[in-house]
């Protein structure tokens, strides 16, 4: 087992939390059962209303309308608060999701080292060969050939080249 550095036992807690409080069946949402897919679809889809619904809050916190006539404010107890709910639902939708910390450790110090890579070396988005043409996530991100965009040109299956 990994040393967690990052997250510790973040998604651990946060199962428990999950488990004992709010009866979450986080099992249930590992089958090939159509319910069980629509329930984890569920469950994480009204997780990321409520990230949106935070990050609206945050955005209460400060002054970000270039029109606006006051001076400047940015309100840090308040901006730390709700980022601490964005980061309960992100821990639900990572549970939910079957995330253990080693993984999430380790998924979040390679993406850090990929973007460092990505600023130190230019990352030109526009660039031939940098993101997919049909669904634009970065090709160095993921695995092409598993990407669902029927039209991918990446993908060595279904068409592309």
């Amino acid at each position: 087992m990994a040393d967690n550095v990052l997250f510790g036992k973040w998604l651990e807690k946060t199962r428990q939390l999950q488990t004992d409080v709010y009866n979450v069946d986080y099992a249930s949402f590992h089958s090939d059962e159509h319910d069980d897919l629509r329930t984890l679809i569920e469950y994480i889809r009204w997780n990321m209303l409520a990230i949106d619904d935070e990050l609206a809050e945050v955005r209460k916190a400060i002054s970000w309308k270039p029109w606006q006539h006051d001076d400047p404010y940015a309100d840090r107890h308040e901006i730390l608060k709700e980022c601490v709910d964005v980061l309960h639902f992100v821990a639900n939708i990572l549970c939910a999701a079957g995330a253990t910390d080693d993984e999430l450790d380790r998924e979040y110090l390679a993406k850090m080292q990929k973007n460092a890579d990505r600023q130190k070396n230019g990352y030109r988005v526009l660039d031939s060969g940098v993101k997919c043409t049909a669904c634009f996530r970065a090709l160095d991100d993921y695995d092409v050939d598993a990407c669902l965009e029927s039209s991918c040109p990446q993908r060595s299956t279904g068409g592309g080249s």
